[in-house]
C-alpha cells in the first residue's frame, strides 16, 4: 500500500491522518499567503509621500487610485480564475473550481471520441492522431478490457487515461476475488468516479480524462457511463467528448440508436469520426475502437489499430465493413498483419501477399474511375460475411429496386443537407454567377460539393439508371453516402412498383441545392425565416412519370433542425402532416424571378376570387411544402423553372392528393431525352382545392404565350 491509504473492503482510500495532516498544511499556508497580500495591500493603500496632498482620511491620491482599481476589478479577477485557480481546493467568489474546468478543458481540446449505445450493444470510436510516424504501431491505448464484460474507452491526457484505466482494472480484478463474480458496470462506475473525485480536493490536481465504461446484457441491453473530470457519473444513451464533440452530437443525434445492429453502430461511429475531421489534417486516419453487444456474446472486444485512407474510399460504410470482416480473420489467423496497399485491402502471409474478394462490399475509387475487387480469397467463409451484414444491409438486400432508389436517396439527401452546414459554418460560399447579364443565377460551393455527393452515391450503387443534375461544375468530396433509409425499406411496395427494374427508363432528376439565392444572400447565419427555403431536391421518374421524391430541408422553422419529407406513388407522403382545408387561399409564388406574366395571373386568380394573399418565397420545393403545409396553390406563370426543379415536389404533392401540371393542365414529362425547362410553367394545387378552377381562371392568352415544347432531344 502506499503511504497515507488504506484497504476498506474493495476501495482504496486515504488515511484520515493523512488527510488532517495535508488539510492543516494547506489552511496554514493559504493563510500565511492571505496575510502577507493583506499587508503589501494595506502597505500600498497608505503609503505616503510628503509631497504629495492628503485627503481627510489621510490617503493619498495614488493610494485612492489603487484602492478604486481593486474595487473595480473584483468581480472579474474572480470570474477568469485569478487568485482562485492556484489548487482544487479554492471555491471563487462565484462558486467554481477552476482547476477542474481547466481539466475539462484539456479534455475539450484532446481527440474526438464518440460513444453510442443501443438495445444490440455499445460501440466506442476515437480519431487518434499520430504525431510521428517514427511511433510504433498500437502504441498509448486509448481502449482496454476492464474485465470480460465491461470496457472502457479514455479521452483527454494519456498519462492520465492509463492511470485511470490501471486503477480502474485493479479495482474489477478486487471485487472478482472478493465476491467470486464480475463486478457490474455500474458499481464499477461509482467506484471509479469516487477515486476521480477524490483528487478534486485539493489532494492533487484533477484527473485530465474523461471515461466512458460500457456492456451489454440480454434484458437491459446496452449500458453507457461517462466520468468526468469533477467525479461526475452519467449513464448515457450517446455522448461525444473532445475538440469536435459539438459536430459529432449533430451527427449522433440523426440516429435511431435502437434500431440500429451492432454492426450499424460500428459503421456509424467511424463514418462520424472521419466526417467531422479538420481540413488539413492528413488523409490517412487512425481510429481505435471497442465494442460490446449481441453479437460479441456479451464480452467487450477491442481492435487498436485501423488505418483507412478515405481519399480512395466510395463508401466508407462498406469499406470499414471490409475492415470488420478482416479483422475476425485476422484474429483466426497468427503472425498475418493487415495493411493498407494503394486500392485495395491485403492480408501479408510469410508467402505471398493475395487481395480480398469480391465477396466483400468494397469499392474504390480512383481518377474518377471506380475499382472493385475480384479475385478470389481463401480463409473468409461466406457464414462469416452473412454473420456481419446488419439490419440495414439484410433490408436492402431484399427490398426491391425502386425501394432501395428511394432509401438511398433519402439517406444520401440528408449527408448533402449536413453538408451544406458545414460549408455555410466555414464563412465562404464561394458564389459565383452562372447566369446571364441579364438574370442573376448564383452557384455556391454548396451547390457543387452537394451534386458530386449525391451523384456519385447513387451512381455507385445504381449504375444502369439515368441521373440529371442541375450542376455542371462539382467541387469532389472525399467520402460518399452508402447508407440507405430503414424507414423506407420497411414498406410493402406494390406489384407495379416492386416490378420496375434497373434501365435506363428510370431518371432521378436532381437539384442539389434548391434556393441557392436564398442561402447566398443569407447575411446571418441563424436566420431560419431565410435559410428554411434552401431544400434538397430528388426526383424518381420511370417512362416519363415520377413515381417517387425526395425532399431534404436542412433548417426548418422555427428550430432550424433538419426535416426530410419523402414519398412513393401510392405510399402516402412521409415527413410531414398535410394540412386540411383552409378559409383563406393564399397563393405561393416566386420571390425573385417575377415577370409580367406571373404577375398577371395573380391579378386574374385574385378577381376570381381564387387568392386572398400572396406569399413570395424561394425555391420550387419549399413552395410546394407551403402548399402541403395550408397554402391552397404554387404558381408559376413562366418558363424559368426547371425539371430537376419541379419532380420531386410533384411526386411528394400527387401521394398526397395534390395535382401539378404546366399553367395549361398538360402534364409535365421526365423522360431523359426531354427538355430540361417548364416552359409551360408550373400550376401546383392542395389536396382541398380544385385543380381545373385554377387552370380555368388563367386567361387563354397567357397560356399560348407559355407553349409546353415536349420536343425530344
Amino acid at each position: 500500500m502506499e503511504h497515507g491509504t488504506r484497504l476498506v473492503g474493495n476501495s482504496v482510500y486515504f488515511d484520515p491522518k493523512y488527510m488532517n495532516t495535508l488539510a492543516q498544511v494547506y489552511t496554514y499556508g493559504a493563510a500565511a499567503w492571505f496575510v502577507f497580500i493583506a499587508i503589501m495591500q494595506a502597505i500600498l493603500l497608505f503609503a505616503t509621500d510628503p509631497r504629495e496632498p492628503k485627503d481627510d482620511k489621510g490617503k493619498t491620491e495614488s493610494a485612492r487610485m489603487l484602492l478604486r482599481h481593486h474595487e473595480t476589478n473584483k468581480n472579474s479577477m474572480s470570474s477568469i480564475g485569478t487568485g482562485y485557480d492556484l489548487a482544487a481546493s479554492t471555491f471563487s467568489p462565484d462558486g467554481r473550481i477552476f482547476q477542474i474546468e481547466y481539466a475539462q478543458k484539456a479534455v475539450d481540446n484532446g481527440n474526438t471520441m464518440v460513444a453510442l449505445c443501443g438495445k444490440h450493444g455499445v460501440v466506442t470510436a476515437i480519431d487518434k492522431v499520430i504525431a510521428s510516424k517514427c511511433y510504433v504501431e498500437n502504441a498509448n491505448p486509448r481502449m482496454a478490457n476492464l474485465n470480460e464484460e465491461v470496457g472502457g474507452a479514455f479521452a483527454g491526457v494519456y498519462p492520465d487515461c492509463r492511470a485511470l484505466k490501471d486503477y480502474a482494472v485493479r479495482e474489477a480484478q478486487k471485487y472478482l476475488k472478493e465476491y467470486r463474480e464480475p463486478i457490474t458496470i455500474k458499481k464499477l462506475a461509482n467506484a471509479v468516479a469516487e477515486y476521480v473525485h477524490i483528487f478534486t480536493l485539493g489532494i492533487s490536481r484533477p484527473f485530465g480524462v474523461s471515461a466512458f465504461l460500457s456492456s451489454w446484457d440480454e434484458k437491459k441491453g446496452g449500458s453507457l457511463y461517462l466520468i468526468e473530470p469533477s467525479g461526475l457519473s452519467y449513464e448515457y444513451r450517446a455522448w461525444a467528448t473532445g475538440k469536435h464533440r459539438q459536430a459529432a452530437k449533430a451527427e449522433i443525434e440523426k440516429l435511431k440508436l435502437d434500431d440500429l445492429s451492432l454492426e450499424d453502430m460500428v459503421k456509424e461511429a467511424a463514418r462520424i469520426v472521419v466526417a467531422i475531421r479538420e481540413e488539413g489534417k492528413d488523409k490517412e486516419v487512425h481510429i481505435e475502437m471497442g465494442w460490446v453487444g449481441d453479437k460479441t456474446g456479451g464480452k467487450h472486444e477491442v481492435i487498436i489499430y485501423i488505418t483507412l485512407h478515405c481519399y480512395d474510399c466510395v463508401s466508407f460504410s462498406n469499406l470499414f465493413l471490409s475492415q470488420f470482416l478482416v479483422r475476425r480473420y485476422r484474429q483466426q489467423s497468427n503472425g498475418r498483419r493487415l495493411r493498407w496497399k494503394r486500392k485495395i485491402w491485403r492480408i501479408e502471409s510469410d508467402s505471398s501477399p493475395f487481395p480480398l474478394s469480391s465477396l466483400l462490399p468494397h469499392t474504390v475509387v480512383r481518377d474518377n474511375a471506380v475499382h472493385r475487387l475480384k479475385e478470389p480469397i481463401t480463409g473468409i467463409a461466406v457464414g462469416d460475411i452473412q454473420e456481419m451484414s446488419g439490419t440495414e444491409s439484410e433490408m436492402y438486400g431484399k427490398a426491391c429496386f425502386l425501394s432501395r432508389l428511394v432509401a438511398s436517396s433519402v439517406k444520401v439527401s440528408q449527408s448533402a443537407g449536413s453538408l451544406m452546414k458545414s460549408i455555410l459554418a466555414k464563412g465562404d460560399l464561394g458564389v459565383i454567377d452562372k447566369g446571364s447579364e441579364t438574370a442573376y443565377d448564383p452557384q455556391t460551393e454548396a451547390d457543387r460539393a452537394a451534386q458530386y455527393l449525391i451523384v456519385q452515391s447513387l451512381q455507385k450503387k445504381f449504375k444502369n439508371i439515368c441521373i440529371i443534375g442541375e450542376e455542371e461544375k462539382v467541387s469532389k468530396v472525399e467520402v460518399l453516402e452508402d447508407g440507405a433509409s430503414l424507414d423506407v425499406l420497411n414498406l410493402s411496395f406494390p406489384s407495379d412498383l416492386s416490378s420496375i427494374e434497373e434501365s435506363n427508363d428510370v431518371v432521378v432528376w436532381v437539384d442539389p441545392l434548391d434556393g441557392t439565392t436564398e442561402l447566398a444572400r443569407a447575411e446571418d447565419k441563424t436566420c431560419i425565416a431565410t435559410l428554411q427555403q434552401v431544400t434538397v431536391l430528388i426526383g424518381i421518374a420511370y417512362k416519363g412519370s415520377v413515381v417517387g421524391g425526395v425532399i431534404h430541408q436542412p433548417w426548418s422553422f422555427p428550430t432550424g433542425e433538419s426535416r426530410t419529407i419523402w414519398a412513393v406513388k401510392g405510399l402516402g407522403v412521409h415527413g410531414i402532416e398535410v394540412a386540411k382545408e383552409k378559409n383563406e387561399k393564399v397563393i405561393v409564388t416566386t420571390k425573385s424571378h417575377g415577370t409580367a406574366t406571373v404577375e398577371e395571373a395573380l391579378k386574374e386568380l385574385e378577381r376570381r376570387g381564387l387568392s386572398t394573399s400572396v406569399l413570395r418565397v424561394g425555391g420550387a420545393g419549399f413552395k410546394v411544402l407551403k402548399v402541403l403545409e395550408g397554402a391552397a396553390a404554387y404558381v408559376f406563370a413562366s418558363p424559368g423553372c426547371k425539371k430537376w426543379d419541379t419532380a420531386a415536389p410533384q411526386a411528394i404533392l400527387e401521394a398526397a392528393g395534390g395535382t401539378l401540371t404546366d399553367i395549361s393542365g398538360r402534364p409535365l414529362i421526365y423522360s431523359s431525352d426531354i427538355q430540361k425547362g417548364n416552359s409551360g410553367g408550373v400550376l401546383a394545387t392542395a389536396p382541398w382545392v380544385k385543380h381545373s378552377d385554377y387552370l380555368n381562371a388563367l386567361p387563354d392568352a397567357l397560356k399560348q404565350s407559355l407553349p409546353e415544347f415536349a420536343a425530344r432531344k
